[in-house]
């Protein structure tokens, strides 16, 4: 079955649409907010920067997923 670049991209990003609509306690957007009180960084940039971190948290939670999945022990070994 061969499928369109349109296609291959939705598939692709489905698992990634997943986490992100996952309910969150919002910590790394308090913890934002809490360093910008002392750093004071313009609205635009910290709204770039909370984006980018919350991408690659989920980036980092759909790996993990992926590395315990396919490999079982791994959790067994980091997260007793």
């Amino acid at each position: 079955m061969s499928l369109t670049p349109e296609e291959e991209e939705k598939l692709l990003l489905e698992p990634y649409k997943y986490v992100t609509q996952l309910p969150g306690k919002g910590v790394r957007s308090k913890l934002l907010r809490a360093f910008n009180h002392w750093m004071r960084i313009p609205e635009d940039k910290v709204g770039e920067i909370g984006t980018i971190v919350q991408m690659l948290h989920n980036a980092s939670l759909l790996i993990g997923k992926y590395l315990i999945k396919k490999n079982p022990h791994i959790f067994f070994l980091f997260w007793r």
